[in-house]
């Protein structure tokens, strides 16, 4: 699935239309059921300014047409990457999700899809966009690779759009005519960031060509006019703008919370040729901070950032002494004679108008080695704050930066804490509104925003601390508004402010940085039931929780679906006591003197026993901690006890395999150490295939063929075991068929602690019944010498005799001078052991 997909979309969207010019031609990526977001396939676009139409064309694919048909997700967002509930988890109340131009779209996979999934977006924002998507919840089956195909699923993507042809541009305190021929005509401005507020007017329109009466009005001049910012409007009257605009009528935009440093579109509709005036003029509150001529009244102190209402000369404005970030004169070079006089009286910030100038203070942003790792500070010129005063009189305004790219995968905490005070049986609150790109809504002196967006602290609700956080920031400029309240405690509706607290000032705390995943510390960011993950998709880096045991959410706070703890510690009991069932193998080893096989059976339990411990209770909090720490060291980390784990397994049934063939030792070694190398190559290369088993168990089985033919071509008769010896066989190859079948064939997600529990029974069991195989161990051991003190060719006679195939001692007997020594042998064995029925 690769660039023959590519190539059949582009050839879906060639014969479906055009749409112009295809800048990011094409995206790939593979599709998985969503369990976290490191599961998503992450496509993103750049699109540029001024575009009429962006379309995306969909279509995802399968690998075999015998594979199910499965319902892809697909996410698009413009700035930042797409947040939404893929698991159907809640939000919670303290998580920011008001996104910018977030669409989801359905299609379904197809081994070859005969049409794609077209969405359009008409007049899209400018700037980077992103898509991510994934296959919709399903049961999986856990399948070994090799035995069953697993079915894989792709996406493919085109991206197509159309510019405007011509942009004017306005040019602000100057009023210009501009005629126009087209029907769609569009005009743009630019915003600076010292502007708040700015008028548009539109006026003196005048037709050049005359228009028939029956369609149209004699005096309709323009059809409809609208303004957006950051895009091109939308020929839309429902959602707003103006319509049927007569001969020489004026109209008049205004915007008192503009988006700063960004372009302002203006869209005209007409079906003549018209003329008409256009004149922009906008008023400016200078720089922000306590050196803005808007911020007279502010000064930085050991405290924080404090306010004075009162008049006279405030000198200094930041401390002389303690620590400061920078040595500089306290005024800028030219400034030596200027300060900094306050104003008899602060009526401009208790205006009842957006359009009043109101404090602004921007956060500086301090940036760590580590990714995702940034804070933010309320700095001066050479000293630095993250307290401020927050009055009842008037909201001030706080903002910092996102970057693009570099900032995107993390999550923004906003922090806000109260310091102690007097409340005077008073309900006051500290809250503030979050806002991205412009300023929060101010009506009557007070900040308006819905709960999504606020956050808020209560003199009368402990803890006096709270929380906002923000995944995935889109990059720009986010303002943060606050101001004081009093509150009636029942309702929570704001009520007047009495006593002292009618001029309240708070000193209020405001932590704000950007951290990996979520909002807890660094040891446990994701809580007890996840673990934080840092992904790379192409250039493009996220961090994102994958919860365990049932939960949910951004930060494994939905508890839902959690599964109970006593499920939890019986399934991690069953994966692990299971492993016990080794112990009969290595006691039996033990007894017959396999040393190295009891040894690789030991080593097997052991390091089953780990995997599956740190595996089911790693992201419980379970464990002690130095077990903890161990498994992130070989489990989480390194993968060590994954390999150990199969390692083992695998060799377990190679040591057994040669110690049936009952080998000459040299040649045993030599075996056991191939086996060694094999097993630790495959296991490396690919631990979940089946070549893991397809390779070196046939191998084994294949040395034990050849083994018994050589020997019966030396006895020039067939070997056949007895009747013990075949039942043992039969048993141990019953446990281990019943053991590949119920991992193959029924192991899903669902039900994998009760299947791989089998699995660890039925291969101990096997190993039982094989290692035993046609074994001697009494009349046998009295009748031969040990094989260390025979000649090579005496040890291979006696490790046949030791598998006890029938008439044993006639093969003794070819070493010796008579037949009669033979004779006395077999009359020796029958009266020391006349009940054995192995010798």
């Amino acid at each position: 699935m690769g660039a023959e997909h590519v190539l059949f979309l582009m050839l879906l969207c060639k014969r479906t239309h055009s749409y112009g010019t295809m800048p990011d031609s094409s995206q790939e990526g593979i599709l998985k059921q969503y369990k976290s977001y490191e599961d998503v396939a992450l496509f993103h676009y750049s699109v540029p300014a001024e575009t009429t139409r962006a379309t995306w064309e969909f279509a995802s694919f399968q690998d075999d047409p015998d594979c199910p048909v499965r319902e892809v997700m697909i996410y698009l967002q413009h700035g930042s990457f797409p947040v939404m509930a893929a698991d159907n988890s809640t939000f919670s109340s303290n998580l920011f999700t008001q996104r910018t131009s977030l669409h989801l779209i359905k299609t379904h996979s197809a081994f070859q899809p005969h049409d794609s999934t077209i969405f359009p977006v008409y007049n899209p924002l400018p700037g980077t966009w992103f898509v991510a998507a994934y296959l919709a919840p399903y049961e999986e089956k856990i399948i070994q690779q090799g035995i069953h195909h697993r079915c894989r699923y792709s996406i493919g993507s085109i991206a197509l759009w159309t510019r405007a042809e011509q942009v004017d541009l306005i040019i602000p305190y100057e009023k210009k005519t501009y005629t126009t021929k087209k029907h769609f005509s569009y005009y743009k401005f630019f915003i600076p960031d010292n502007v708040n507020n700015f008028v548009l007017t539109v006026s003196n329109c005048v037709i050049k060509t005359k228009i028939t009466s029956r369609i149209f009005s004699k005096d309709e001049c323009i059809e409809y006019a609208n303004m957006r910012d950051r895009a091109l409007p939308k020929h839309n009257p429902d959602i707003g703008g103006f319509i049927n605009m007569s001969q020489n009528a004026t109209i008049t935009f205004k915007e008192d919370r503009p988006y700063k440093d960004s372009f302002y579109y203006l869209l005209i509709v007409s079906s003549a040729e018209v003329s008409f005036d256009l004149d922009l003029d906008y008023s400016e509150c200078g720089n922000s901070g306590i050196y803005g001529k808007k911020q007279k009244n502010w000064y930085l102190s050991e405290e924080g950032l404090k306010y004075n209402a009162t008049s006279g000369h405030l000198e200094p404005k930041e401390p002389k002494h303690g620590f400061q970030l920078f040595t500089v004169n306290d005024n800028l070079p030219g400034e030596e004679d200027k300060n900094f006089d306050l104003g008899s009286k602060f009526d401009d910030e208790k205006k009842n108008d957006n359009s009043v100038c109101r404090s602004t203070f921007d956060f500086t942003r301090v940036d760590n080695v580590e990714e995702f790792s940034t804070n933010y500070f309320l700095q001066g010129k050479s000293w630095y704050t993250k307290w401020v005063t927050v009055t009842n009189l008037f909201p001030i305004m706080t903002r910092f930066e996102t970057l693009d790219f570099s900032d995107l995968g993390g999550t923004i905490n906003i922090a806000m804490g109260m310091d102690t005070f007097d409340s005077q049986d008073q309900s006051v609150e500290v809250y503030g509104c979050l806002q991205k790109g412009r300023q929060p809504k101010v009506e009557n002196n007070s900040l308006i925003c819905d709960e999504s967006s606020m956050i808020r602290i209560a003199s009368d609700e402990p803890p006096h601390s709270a929380l906002k956080l923000v995944p995935y920031p889109e990059p720009g400029m986010w303002y943060l508004g606050l101001q004081v309240r009093c509150v009636d405690p029942d309702s929570r509706l704001k009520v007047q402010c009495w006593g002292d607290f009618r001029f309240a000032n708070l000193m209020t705390s405001i932590n704000i940085h950007i951290q990996p995943c979520g909002y807890r510390p660094q040891g446990e960011i994701c809580g007890p039931y996840g673990v934080c993950v840092r992904t790379h998709k192409g250039v493009y880096m996220f961090t994102s929780c994958r919860c365990s045991s049932g939960y949910r959410g951004w930060t494994c706070d939905d508890s839902i679906s959690a599964e109970p703890a006593w499920k939890l510690i019986s399934d991690t009991l069953l994966l692990t006591l299971s492993n016990l069932f080794f112990l009969p193998a290595v006691g039996l080893a033990l007894y017959y003197r396999l040393y190295t096989e009891s040894l690789i059976y030991g080593a097997t339990m052991f390091f089953s026993t780990f995997y599956h411990t740190c595996d089911q209770e790693m992201n419980h909090k379970h464990l002690p901690m130095s077990l903890e720490k161990a498994c992130h060291a070989l489990y989480v980390s390194k993968e060590v006890l994954q390999f150990c784990d199969f390692f083992c397994a695998i060799m377990s049934f190679w040591v057994t395999i040669i110690s049936m063939a009952k080998l000459p030792e040299r040649l045993v070694s030599f075996l056991h150490m191939l086996g060694v190398l094999l097993v630790s190559i495959l296991v490396q290369y690919n631990r979940t295939g089946i070549q893991v088993f397809a390779v070196p168990i046939p191998l084994g089985i294949l040395i034990l063929v050849i083994t018994l033919i050589v020997r019966s071509y030396k006895r020039r008769k067939v070997l056949k075991a007895n009747r013990t010896c075949a039942i043992w066989l039969t048993l141990g190859i019953l446990c281990a068929v019943t053991a590949v079948l119920i991992f193959a064939l029924i192991e899903t997600t669902s039900n994998y602690q009760f299947v791989h529990s089998g699995w660890h029974v039925m291969i101990a069991m096997s190993l039982v019944f094989l290692l035993p195989y046609c074994k001697r161990e009494h009349s046998c051991k009295s009748i031969l010498p040990k094989s260390e003190s025979l000649s090579s060719e005496e040890s291979e006679l006696n490790e046949v005799a030791s598998l006890d195939w029938t008439e044993p001692i006639q093969t003794i007997s070819r070493t010796q001078t008579g037949p009669s020594i033979a004779s006395q042998f077999s009359t020796t064995s029958i009266q020391e052991s006349p009940t054995d029925s192995s010798c």
